[in-house]
């Protein structure tokens, strides 16, 4: 069991989404219970070479890993990366009020030169954001 968990760094994580690992850690095996996992108690997740970085896996972090205070998303770039939008960085934001540091790839639409400029909420305490495409 992982109950209690503050910190995660997976390596390699090729063979799985984002949206995969995140149920997995915030399902408790015993009960089946979504919110007694250890995403409730992770504050910093770093995840190296998934797949599916989408607005959908972002939805579900704000939702299931309220203590997060740093994230950091590097997708391999061979695979299905996915797609970020300012609705999925938003709903990080907005959702997520321990976040201090947000580093995130797969942000192609946000990182083109005819993308609008992201505008985030006044009341935001992120330190630092980091954002690739």
């Amino acid at each position: 069991r992982l109950q209690g968990l503050r910190s995660l760094c997976l390596d390699y994580a090729a063979p799985l989404s984002l949206y995969g690992i995140v149920s997995t850690l915030a399902c408790d095996p015993s009960t089946g219970d979504e919110v007694s996992g250890c995403c409730c108690t992770l504050r910093s997740l770093t995840i190296h070479g998934c797949h599916g970085v989408d607005d959908v896996a972002f939805q579900l972090i704000a939702r299931l890993a309220s203590q997060l205070e740093q994230l950091r998303l590097f997708p391999d770039s061979w695979r299905e990366v996915g797609d970020v939008t300012e609705t999925g960085l938003l709903c990080l934001v907005q959702n997520l009020p321990r976040l201090r540091s947000l580093a995130v790839s797969s942000c192609v639409a946000l990182c083109d030169d005819d993308s609008p400029r992201i505008e985030l909420p006044f009341t935001t305490r992120l330190r630092s954001i980091s954002l690739f495409a």
